[in-house]
């Protein structure tokens, strides 16, 4: 039995597919990371992004407030919900996230 994990966190992965996040959060693809994995906190990296959003909805969701004592905005699961749901391609984001590339290896090889 092979049990595959995010590198980091899951989050990495959901940089990985870097245009489709991207657009999600309305920032340049160029600042998010070219490696992912490679990101000490993705789940901050992501916050850190939408901080630089055009749109004020996804600061407004994704970003804590600053007294709030929060590391994320109280939208920020429903926006990863709906991104993943929605707009992750992680096919694509595979070729970015090696751990991803072997976890989804690894579901292909338990269907058959």
């Amino acid at each position: 039995m092979h049990i595959c994990i995010a590198v980091r966190a899951v989050e990495a992965w959901f940089m990985a597919d870097r245009g489709s996040l991207a657009r999600h959060l309305s920032i340049p693809k160029a600042k998010i990371p070219a490696n992912p994995e490679q990101v000490d906190d993705p789940k901050r990296a992501i916050v850190d992004l939408a901080r630089q959003s055009r749109s004020s909805v996804v600061q407004g969701t994704v970003v804590p407030s600053e007294r709030s004592g929060r590391s994320v905005g109280t939208g920020y699961t429903d926006a990863m919900i709906e991104f993943v749901q929605d707009k992750w391609r992680p096919v694509r984001a595979s070729q970015t996230a090696p751990s991803l590339a072997r976890a989804l290896d690894r579901c292909r090889a338990l269907g058959k």
